[in-house]
Order: structure tokens, then sequence, then C-alpha cells
């Protein structure tokens, strides 16, 4: 049934107190056995894989055969042959994000990708190394939010202004890349949300970041800063759950049961976790405790029985393992990527050899494969037939897909872009590529990159944005509408916001848009305010005073 042994559970009282004593633990074959036993129950083996390609079982059967005790080989039900690789490295999480975007590039969808990790914080750290080259994932697993790296850096901020350590603001500098920070403002009286937001704010750490929002709804509820962060390392506050779509990063604990067209398995990112259980538990049946013994170091010397128990409790470890990575390499239905460690692997036990069989068959074709060949053209002039009109629907909507797609890349240039440093297009070309890449041709990336230049280079903007400070993607809230300005740059006497737009399609809303950020700003500062519309244009830049 896929039913793995952490979730067999028995109990014991103390006092009013329910603890958890025992997990059930010894192969769920065993305690099947035991049941099948005590009520006359028959067990049969299911010897039939409904979910995985040829060569995934047949890997599957060569690595736990003679491994799991009374292991069966099974059959394969699918006629598709799939696809099983595996890698040896150093680096898991490096080579887990080449193995995505291989995917990716063959014409994979995100939302058929799946990355299965032994640790939540593993996790979440993968996450965040996605993230950085552009590539969504959502993350299902346990964890909470103070272990989010992003968020813990935010808070070791906060220590930091109370204790002046370096230690707590190392991690935050890091994320933004800046040496030095001004502080000069901070008042130790101020509320920790208000903090929060300034930091949030100064430095454009938001970033659509949902779990940005469960912090500062965490915050509001605290008058000072200590008792914040006394109740922070204490609290259980789930991580957000993305809206968006993307490839999927959960435990292999999490994934039981579970099925996926493209699993990558991670190898562990750092050492295992010390068993820190005190107890050490005796049992002669899956359901029954014998003796309860308080774990000591070389206790095993002088109690024989302790030594027993001791060497059964290693004994199930060893097939919890095992049954563990059944669960993880069993997860895939069309392609299986293994990724282990050369040394301390977790999966040493199975010898597995650097391998590759089978080939990745995507489902879709690429997109950006066809955009290319769609025409506008109109082919009849008389009636239509259904099938004409809805090829004809399904054009203009890979069209409409196109343009959103090379609007928010463009956006996403401006956004990385240094308007003071020329040098700088090179690195938002990167990372437009790192992001948009498997969405858009070459000739739409070549397109962005010129446009952005041509901004870069113009001189009327040149002597706007001078003696002023630069806020992207500034969020501001007017007359209960939420408005996200694309720049706003903020001088001693003025501040000048700008839209970006790559057409001149819609003109009279785009100017009414900067009217509304005009009116805006107007009303939250008493300082001159003007409004433009870059139009990043083929041709060339063109800015448009409103």
């Amino acid at each position: 049934a896929g039913v793995g042994q952490s979730d067999f559970r028995t109990f014991f009282y103390v006092g009013d107190v329910k603890q958890s004593l025992y997990r059930f633990r010894g192969g769920v074959e065993e305690l099947f056995n035991y049941v099948a036993q005590e009520y006359g129950i028959a067990v049969a083996t299911l010897d039939t894989n409904y979910r995985s390609a040829r060569l995934i079982v047949e890997k599957t059967n060569d690595w736990f055969t003679g491994k799991i005790e009374g292991f069966v080989r099974q059959k394969a039900k699918s006629e598709c042959e799939g696809y099983v690789e595996v890698c040896n490295t150093h680096e898991p999480k490096e080579i887990g994000l080449q193995r995505v975007q291989e995917l990716l590039q063959l014409g994979v969808e995100l939302e058929d990708i799946a990355i299965l990790v032994f640790a939540n914080k593993d996790g979440i750290a993968m996450q965040e190394f996605l993230k950085e080259h552009g590539i969504d994932s959502i993350l299902k697993t346990s964890s909470s939010l103070k272990y989010n790296q992003k968020i813990a850096a935010l808070v070791g901020v906060l220590e930091y202004l109370l204790s002046k350590e370096e230690i707590y603001i190392a991690p935050f500098k890091q994320k933004i890349a800046k040496d030095s920070l001004d502080f000069t403002w901070f008042k130790a009286y101020l509320a920790p949300f208000d903090v929060l937001e300034r930091i949030i704010r100064e430095h454009n750490y938001y970033a659509n970041d949902l779990n940005i929002l469960k912090l500062l709804d965490f915050a509001k509820n605290f008058s000072t800063i200590e008792e914040f962060l006394e109740e922070f390392k204490s609290s259980n506050i789930e991580l957000a759950k993305e809206g968006r779509g993307g490839l999927e990063i959960m435990t292999i604990h999490g994934s039981k049961g579970l099925e996926f067209k493209y699993t990558i398995v991670l190898d562990r990112f750092g050492g295992n976790a010390p068993n820190r259980d005190m107890l050490l538990l005796e049992n002669t049946t899956p359901v029954k405790i014998d003796r309860v013994y308080y774990k000591q170091s070389k206790k095993e010397i002088f109690i024989q029985e302790y030594a027993k128990a001791l060497e059964r409790e290693k004994s199930l470890q060893a097939k919890d393992k095992l049954n563990l990575l059944y669960v993880a390499l069993t997860r895939a239905e069309l392609g299986l990527i293994v990724v282990q460690k050369e040394k301390s692997s977790e999966f040493k036990v199975l010898e597995l050899e650097p391998m590759k069989l089978g080939t990745i068959e995507p489902q879709k074709p690429l997109m950006k494969d066809a955009l290319p060949h769609l025409s506008s053209q109109i082919s009849s002039y008389g009636r239509q037939e259904v099938e004409q009109l809805e090829q004809e629907e399904q054009e203009r909507e890979l069209l409409n897909y196109a343009a959103l797609n090379f609007g928010e890349a463009l956006h996403y240039a401006l956004e990385c872009i240094d308007f003071r440093r020329e040098e700088s297009l090179k690195t938002a070309i990167d990372a437009v590529k790192n992001r948009y890449g498997t969405m858009l041709d070459s000739s739409q990336i070549a397109s962005i990159e010129k446009r952005v230049h041509n901004i870069l280079a113009c001189s009327q903007f040149k002597a706007l944005i001078a003696d002023t400070k630069l806020l992207k993607e500034q969020p501001i809230v007017y007359k209960e509408h939420f408005y996200q300005l694309d720049l706003l740059a903020s001088g001693s006497d003025k501040n000048i916001v700008f839209d970006y737009k790559s057409s001149r399609k819609f003109e009279v809303k785009h100017r009414e848009q900067v009217q509304n950020y005009v009116e805006a700003l107007q009303s939250m500062d008493s300082k001159e305010v003007k409004g433009y519309i870059i139009y990043l244009l083929e041709e060339g830049v063109e800015l448009v005073e409103i």
C-alpha cells in the first residue's frame, strides 16, 4: 500500500501527558506478517509496478535484490523505456540545478519535475539556489519560517542592531551583496515591524516573496525587538505556499504514495544529524514493548540485554534506511536521476555505479520552437470552419504568451541593471538568459539587450536621474489601490517616476497609469513630482513626460 514504517506509532502515558515512545520500525512486511499470523490473514506480494517505465523498474530490482530481506523483483507494466541516470559529485546542489536546466532544454515541463531531498533544510537551500537561477519551485516540507535562509538573514539584522555583533549581519550582507550598511536612522524604541519594513524597502528585499509578508504579519504583534526575537526563536510559522507554478521540492518521507514524471533524488547536502533519542526500546514483536532502557555510553559492555537491544536498534535503523531509499527511487514515472556524493553518501549501501540508460522523451514541444512558425496571415476570406477558428485562437494565445514573456523579461533586465554602469548590461542579460532562456529565442534576447543599451546611452534619461537615489519596483498604496513603480528617482527637491513600456499600444491607458503614480506621490511628499513613460522600442528609446 506504500505505507512506510514511520507511519505506525504506539504511545504511553506519564501522568496526564501523552508521550510518543515507540515508532514501529522493522519493515512493513514484519508488521503485515505479524497481523496475518494473529488473525489468519493471507499476505500476497504485488509483483507488478504500474507506475514506472521499464528501465526504472529493472534498475530498482537490481539495486534492491539481496539488500531488502524477502524482496520480490517486480514486473514493468509500462511499455515506455524511460530514463535512468546515476551521477557522482561533491556538490549535489549544483548538479541538481544542471539536471533541471537540461530537462527544461529538452522540453520537459517544469511542473513535471520533482526534487527529493533527505532533510527539510536541504529543501529550503535547494529552493533558494533555484530561485537565484530564475527557476520557480514549490517547497513542500514541514519546515518552519525561521529556518528559511532569506528570513533568517533578515532577522539577523535585528540581532545585530541590538548586539552590534558582525556575525549576525553577515548573512544579510551576503544576500544583498553589500559590504557596508547605513543604520544611522535606527532607534532602539522602534517597533520591530517598522524596522523590518524599512530594511526590506531600502534594500529591495521583498522580491515577491510571500514569506516576507508572513514575517511582517508576525512582527506586527510585538512592540519591542527583544520580545519579537524571543518569540520568533520558539515560533513554528509555516512557510508560505507559493501561488505560482514550478517544480516540486519535498523530503523523501513526504513523497510517500506520490508519483512524478521526472524525479531527481539528491544526496544529503551535509552530514547526518546525530541520534539524540534518550531511550532504547527492546521489543520481540512489532506491537509490544518488553523493556525500556535509558541510553548511556559503554553501557552495552556491562549489560548483555542492553547490548542485544542496541544491536537490534542498529539493525532496524539499517532497514529504515533501505525502506527510505526504496521510496525515493520508486516515485518516478518516466525519468529517474540520482545525484550521489562521492564520499559519505546516503546511497552507499546500494553500491550505485555512475550510469545513463534510455532517453528522455518530452510530452510537449518547446514553446520557443513553436513560436517562429506561427503566422498571422489570413488564409481565407470566406466562411471559416470550426477547426480553423480553433487553430487561429491557439495561435493568438501563443502570440500573447510570447509577448507576455518578452515584456516580463525586459522588465527583469531593467530590474537587474545598474543605470549608472554600462558594463552591468552583460550581467543583466545573463540573468535574463538564466530565467527566461527556455521561453525566448536568441533574437528576442538580442532585442532586449538592444533596448536596454539604448536607455543606458540616452542623454535625456541620464540627465533626469543625475544626483538622485534610484528605487526599483517601488510599492505604494494610494486611494486603496496598490501600485508598483518601475523606477523612482528621488532627489533633494523632486521625485521622478518612470514607467517602462515596450510598445505604444494602449498609449492612453499608459498616460492614465503614470498620472495616477504622479498624484499618489504628490499626496505623500511636498517635493515636485514628474512622471515619464519610457518607450523602449526596437528603433530607439522615447521619453514622454506626463
